[in-house]
């Protein structure tokens, strides 16, 4: 992973969660199993997508996980933008697979298995014992995605990347260095983490500029008036 720190150029990278998904909704495991936006979802990815062209954000390219519920969240955004923004896909951006905890009850996965779920809050984990993927796996796809993405652009480009809690963890350890845990992820769909990544004496420093839940957003447009109609926006 250390050479995502030494190539590509120098660039401010706009990280999104996918907006609220219907197994969000209803407490399910997802993994890589396809769930759609659930109505709120596609409201809170409008209101991100509002506030980052309010925003005045200068944005060269919007890249998704091919997951319905990133994908959807990235198409809304684009749309807010004037000409909108077509979204690429990139296959490695999804989230981690799950394995046989897909499609389950969180509530049943957690009774079932406690002490994984403890650790998992407070760390990333893999998820080889139910025949999932490994960590290691699971961070060379996010790094490989993350290359395939900067190889598109020059220095000082924007650019935003919608994808899932699982994978903004692994991006978040990658180019900062840390570990931002599911207690501070969990609750935030449609969060909004700028990543600015620059060049300095000989090697790439990544600092998180800002990080904004859908409250904050929102609170930000109703103060310049561009919340109304929401719902009603296509």
């Amino acid at each position: 992973m250390g050479d995502l720190l030494e190539r590509g150029p120098e660039l401010d990278i706009y990280l999104v969660r996918h907006g609220q998904s219907t197994a969000n909704a209803e407490k399910v495991m997802q993994g890589w199993a396809d769930y759609p936006l659930s109505e709120e979802g596609i409201i809170q990815a409008r209101i991100t997508g509002r506030y980052l062209y309010r925003s005045g954000v200068p944005i060269k390219g919007i890249y998704s996980s091919p997951l319905s519920r990133a994908r959807r969240t990235a198409d809304e955004i684009g749309r807010r933008f004037s000409p909108p923004i077509q979204v690429e896909t990139i296959d490695d951006l999804k989230e981690i697979d799950i394995g046989s905890l897909t499609d389950m009850p969180i509530d049943e996965a957690q009774s079932e298995y406690p002490e994984f779920f403890s650790n998992r809050d407070s760390e990333l984990s893999g998820f080889e014992r139910f025949s999932g993927e490994t960590l290691e796996k699971f961070a060379e796809r996010i790094e490989n995605g993350l290359f395939k993405v900067f190889a598109k652009h020059v220095d000082d480009d924007s650019i935003i990347i919608t994808a899932h809690g699982g994978t903004a963890i692994m991006i978040f350890r990658q180019l900062l260095g840390v570990d931002i845990t599911r207690r501070i992820l969990k609750p935030h769909n449609c969060f909004l983490a700028k990543i600015e990544r620059h060049f300095i004496r000989g090697h790439y420093n990544c600092q998180l500029a800002y990080f904004l839940s859908p409250s904050q957003q929102q609170l930000m447009l109703e103060g310049i008036g561009y919340t109304r109609g929401l719902a009603e926006e296509e």
